[in-house]
């Protein structure tokens, strides 16, 4: 018999925090994992990305917190962390109130938070009960050998936060060829399923969409509407591994 987990999918505004019928819905559902998108705690009018880095053990507390709260387990809601060379987006996974690991972003846009970003330099995968979860953050997913590497480790399946930029005049057909193209065909390189979870509204005081996914090997089986990806967007995936 195969391995079953339910994850809360939660495509949202940054730097608001989630809302109280967010977190009510959650603790009814009663998930083992809630995945949020890239930069979720950073505020959408902050001019650059690098200050809430600041504020770094501030945004963990309350993702520690929480966890313990809503009773699941917390991946995404990526944080800048500073150190010696620069800053790494780091991506945690967070159980019962506590860091159980950590992933920091090894492909970061030239642009990312004026070039200060650095890359990380390990794939990893976390172990939470009888699943291991591999973990990539955002432009991570354009280079193809990162699923390559991280089927190496033996994900159940791959967790993505992401922050995509708004582009209103996208035809619907490019946008699916793109999540074929990248999404579906790195589920096939990396042999297990693949969830993208992305925000909405403004980052940095830049606008962005929402355009959160799971695909497998199969296809997409599930994709927020073109219709939806400027709306916040709950929903809970339950796979069967």
């Amino acid at each position: 018999m195969g391995k079953k987990i339910k994850i809360a999918l939660y495509q949202g505004r940054s730097g608001l925090g989630l809302p109280e019928d967010i977190i009510t819905k959650i603790q009814d559902a009663q998930p083992d994992i809630l995945c949020l998108p890239e930069y979720f705690m950073v505020h959408p009018e902050q001019q650059t990305i690098l200050t809430s880095a600041d504020k770094h053990n501030q945004y963990l507390y309350y993702l520690k917190s929480l966890s313990l709260k809503l009773r699941c387990a917390i991946i995404g809601a990526t944080l800048l962390k500073r150190g010696i060379n620069g800053y790494n987006n780091t991506c945690y996974f967070i159980s019962d109130g506590e860091v159980k690991g950590y992933y920091e972003k090894i492909h970061p846009y030239k642009n990312e938070g004026q070039g200060k970003v650095i890359p990380g330099y390990e794939y990893k995968v976390i172990r939470y009960g009888k699943f291991r979860i591999g973990l990539l953050i955002c432009a991570d997913v354009l280079f193809p050998w990162s699923f390559a590497n991280i089927r190496g480790l033996r994900p159940d399946f791959i967790v993505v936060p992401t922050s995509s930029p708004y582009r209103p005049y996208e035809p619907i057909r490019k946008k699916h060829s793109r999540d074929q193209r990248i999404f579906v065909e790195g589920a096939r390189k990396a042999g297990c399923p693949v969830i993208k979870v992305s925000s909405v509204g403004k980052i940095a005081n830049k606008k962005v969409q929402g355009r959160s996914l799971v695909a497998t090997l199969d296809g997409i089986i599930f994709r927020v509407s073109p219709r939806d990806e400027l709306k916040t967007v709950f929903k809970i995936i339950n796979l069967e591994l």
